[in-house]
């Protein structure tokens, strides 16, 4: 597994974490034991959708992105490529409408296939979102008329038209362009975050497969005529490859293919299941937001981002509204090419080239990652020279210590592979650190005390008291379609 980078020699080896022996053996948890939650759902706890950044426009108390974003965009990554698995595994004859002939396609072409089709779907979503708001400020928002109506779970689009909506906001330029010129039809349209609490309901963590509910696929079937699910729809009905009309769709196609490099790596290094995940991300995150870190990612000093910052990057820009603002509030370089330093430039700056060097090669496995929790600057290249710095930043953890991080390890991969292998999921023994992290969610439930429940929500009043409040506009979801034709007309 390309996510420990290991190999497993007879003796425990101290110097090279990455030969660290790992234990394989842990018993099946019984039908009366609580089954191992990886990931652990608290690091979701706080995926929010900001109202407004804070006055300092930079760390808001509810800052974006935060964590609990940045888990459930990895999580989101692994339903992208199993989409193009699951696409890719079925047998189907395609005909092109603008040849008129039938063609037996390559497996490896359905996918081609589907992006084509996402791409024409989108565009009819797309083309209705403007309905879509209306009729989700009428029935499903709650955050008061100054907050812009997000997409909650019963709005979301499936999952091909998704990903078609994320690669569309990861190019700024074009996105904001779109947005600009709708403008006068949707005002907030670029206030519009990609929507991450409604995605984690729509996400099974165990098989990390995207399923939208039943009013969400209603209201895609009434604005679009076709069914939700995309491979249903491939295995039902002839697949015709539509012509894409305009720059917008046949651009779009070229970037989905892009996405795939990411989307892949994601997956090799597999942080949504890490005993580190909840620390590589924070890490990750402090990095991102560095101003020096700003300095090289916004004057193209990088040949290539390294994994953690891109994961952060692309988070940051799927709230298009919240970023510009950031991006406005930390100041435009003085020259976007070369950054060049002036008498008066902060001295942060000065070293530059060298904190680029430092971001260069470090290792993103499980190992690097969970020796990271306990030695914030460990580093792990494949350089000769990086050996006696290594090995001096791994004899400052005792050896209780280092045995911790190796059962937490060989648990997590262990039960990565039955859950791979579809056994039974291993167990163990409740950890230091996972008792003290029960105990703190316990006493931050009761803090929150009483929590909204169906049709109900929490509001804060001016003086940061939070009361519940019933929803005035509830409405039974069976009759979707019709209450659509309503609100539209």
């Amino acid at each position: 597994m390309s996510f420990l980078r290991r190999v497993r020699p007879k003796a425990r080896d101290l110097g090279d974490p990455h030969s660290w022996e790992l234990p394989s053996s842990y018993s099946a948890a019984k039908p009366t034991q609580a089954q191992p939650h990886i990931p652990n759902p608290t690091v979701f706890e706080s995926a929010f959708i900001p109202r407004e950044l804070q006055p300092d426009g930079l760390l808001a108390t509810w800052h974006y992105p935060n964590v609990s974003h940045s888990a459930v965009h990895l999580a989101l990554l692994e339903c992208f490529r199993n989409l193009r698995l699951s696409a890719t595994a079925l047998d189907l004859a395609i005909s092109s409408a603008s040849s008129g002939t039938g063609e037996v396609h390559e497996e490896c072409q359905n996918w081609n296939v589907l992006k084509k089709l996402a791409v024409t779907r989108f565009a009819t979503w797309w083309s209705n979102i403007d309905r879509v708001l209306v009729h989700a400020k009428t029935y499903g928002h709650h955050a008061g008329d100054g907050a812009t109506v997000q997409l909650q779970e019963n709005y979301l689009p499936p999952l091909d038209v998704l990903l078609v909506w994320y690669t569309f906001m990861l190019d700024p330029i074009s996105y904001r362009a779109n947005c600009r010129d709708r403008e006068s039809e949707i005002p907030e349209l670029q206030k519009l975050c990609f929507p991450w609490p409604a995605i984690l309901k729509a996400i099974n963590l165990d098989t990390m497969q995207y399923s939208v509910n039943d009013s969400a696929k209603r209201l895609f079937k009434t604005l679009t005529g076709k069914p939700s699910d995309i491979l249903t729809y491939l295995k039902e009905s002839p697949a015709y490859v539509e012509n894409e009309d305009g720059r917008m769709l046949s651009g779009l196609v070229a970037q989905l293919q892009q996405q795939q490099a990411f989307v892949e790596e994601a997956h090799a290094l597999l942080w949504i299941r890490s005993p580190a995940l909840s620390g590589s991300l924070t890490r990750a995150i402090e990095k991102y937001f560095k101003p020096e870190m700003q300095a090289v990612i916004r004057g193209n000093k990088l040949t290539h981002i390294p994994f953690d910052l891109a994961l952060i990057r692309r988070t940051h820009q799927l709230f298009p509204h919240q970023q510009e603002i950031f991006l406005h509030n930390i100041g435009e370089p003085k020259d976007k090419s070369e950054l060049k330093q002036s008498a008066n430039e902060e001295p942060k700056f000065a070293a530059l080239p060298d904190y680029i060097s430092s971001l260069n090669g470090d290792c993103f496995c499980w190992t690097c990652e969970r020796i990271r929790d306990e030695v914030p600057g460990f580093t792990c290249r494949d350089v000769v020279s990086n050996d006696s710095r290594r090995e001096n930043q791994i004899s400052t953890l005792s050896p209780a210590l280092v045995d911790q991080i190796i059962d937490d390890l060989g648990f997590y991969e262990t039960v990565e592979k039955a859950r791979r292998s579809g056994d039974p999921l291993p167990t163990r023994p409740p950890t230091i650190a996972e008792k003290e992290a029960a105990q703190a969610a316990r006493v931050k439930q009761d803090q929150a005390g009483y929590l909204p429940g169906p049709h109900e929500y929490i509001k804060v009043l001016p003086d940061g008291t939070r009361v519940i409040r019933k929803q005035k506009n509830s409405m039974p979801w069976s009759g979707f379609a019709w209450t659509l034709g309503g609100a539209f007309e």
